[in-house]
């Protein structure tokens, strides 16, 4: 199976806001302990596949699969260590949608000054089908403190709709 070709959409950037979001944009929501500090990228070794699945696996997957986990957490920051990070969104809406999403965006940006954040449009479709949009401060400011998962959308499951979910 060929891997998908990437398309790099225009933003979905918020035109108009009340004055009510306009004021709520500007409020800096308390962060956990645990995600306040600084942040630290690290390798670790890739999440081995089960092995009557691997070729399968690597199929599905081929520049993923074998590749170095990077996980984020509290420490020292590390230099020369620029990430490329993709977010998608999958389920039904929730408040702080959005502020998962900056959050996560703020957390890359402070890894290395060249580290980009991308969103993957549409749920779990944009990573099969490539379709993503790269965030910057515009984007993700017009869309920081307001609720839902417009900012990159999401698709439930045809199961999930069928039986009645929301």
């Amino acid at each position: 199976m060929a891997a998908p070709k990437v398309t790099i959409h225009p933003q979905r950037i918020r035109g108009s806001a009340s004055e009510l979001e306009r004021q709520l944009r500007q409020v800096t929501p308390q962060l956990p302990t645990a995600l306040a500090g600084t942040w630290l990228a690290t390798d670790t070794a890739p999440v081995p596949a089960d092995a009557k699945f691997v070729d399968t696996i690597k199929g599905l997957f081929p520049k993923t699969c074998d590749v170095p986990q990077c996980t984020l957490g509290s420490g020292a920051p590390v230099t020369g260590k620029d990430l490329k990070v993709g977010v998608v969104l999958s389920g039904g809406q929730a408040p702080g949608g959005h502020n998962v999403v900056a959050g996560i965006y703020d957390a890359v940006r402070r890894t290395g000054p060249n580290s980009e954040c991308y969103g993957f449009l549409d749920g779990p479709h944009g990573i099969f089908s490539g379709n993503v949009t790269k965030f910057d401060d515009l984007m993700i400011d017009g869309y920081r403190n307001t609720g839902g998962f417009d900012m990159i959308g999401r698709i439930r499951a045809p199961q999930d709709r069928d039986a009645g979910a929301v």
